[in-house]
């Protein structure tokens, strides 16, 4: 159960959409499924190493009402950073889907 007030955030929801470009390849863009009111939190940043370079991954967790456009090949904006899904969990029960996402766009300080 959600307590009241909890969910203080606006957090931004893309879904992708593929199209063919002229040459024929394909051309994936997000198009923005509007904001949600949602609770979310830092997980604690994990260093990693990408193209030999070492930098600390920002992890959130977000949890939501449950809405059925959303899926965990979709994105999330908040706090003006772009968001991978990387676990997407429904709870039937509560009407909640809890999220969890990794930062995209790490040299967006």
């Amino acid at each position: 159960m959600i307590a009241s007030g909890t969910m203080d955030e606006r957090v931004g929801i893309q879904k992708p959409t593929m199209t063919r470009g002229a040459s024929g390849s394909q051309v994936i863009t997000f198009v923005s499924l509007g904001y949600r009111w949602a609770a979310v939190r830092y997980l604690k940043g994990a260093r990693a190493l990408a193209g030999g370079e070492l930098y600390m991954a920002s992890n959130i967790s977000v949890t939501m009402r449950s809405m059925s456009e959303l899926t965990d090949d979709c994105r999330l904006v908040w706090n003006d950073k772009t968001y991978r899904i990387t676990s997407l969990n429904r709870s039937r029960s509560e009407g909640t889907v809890s999220i969890l996402a990794e930062v995209i766009d790490i040299n967006n300080d």
